[in-house]
Formats: structure tokens, sequence, C-alpha cells
């Protein structure tokens, strides 16, 4: 972290420097609470959406996973070797 030093001229440019980080913080402000109040409508709003159609389990989430092992999927209904 470097300090920096600053010199100003007079007082106008103290209390320019000074107006200017005023002006900043309230926008930064202004940004935060409008996010925020936006936020929070959109959250209101969704409280009245109705509810999504319920999700039927999986077949397969009952615990029954086949497998298929590799030479399964590859089987040949020919004799002759592969190339």
């Amino acid at each position: 972290m470097a300090i920096v030093s600053v010199t100003f001229r007079d007082s106008r440019e103290v209390s320019q420097v000074q107006a200017n980080t005023v002006r900043n913080m309230r926008s930064l402000v202004g940004l935060v609470s409008v996010v925020v109040v936006a936020s929070v409508y959109l959250y209101s709003l969704s409280l009245y959406l109705p509810a999504g159609p319920r999700r039927r389990p999986h077949p397969a989430a009952d615990g029954q996973h086949v497998e298929t092992s590799e030479t399964d999927q590859h089987t040949d209904s020919s004799d002759e070797p592969s190339r």
C-alpha cells in the first residue's frame, strides 16, 4: 500500500475534491438502493406466482442401476475378427 501525498493550491480546490467525493458516494448509495429496491420488489412479485408442476421421480431413482459392460456394447454378430 502506497502513501500518496497531495498538495492543494487553495481552499477552493479542497472543497471541489470534497464535493466530488460526496457526489461519488451519493451515486454509489443511489445505485445500491436501486438494486436493493428492485430485488425486494421482484421477490415480492415472485411470492404471487403459482407453484410449479410437481416432478415425478425418475424410474431409475429407485436404486435400480443397470450397468452395461464394454463387451456388451460392442458385440459383433459376425465371426470375423475386427480390423
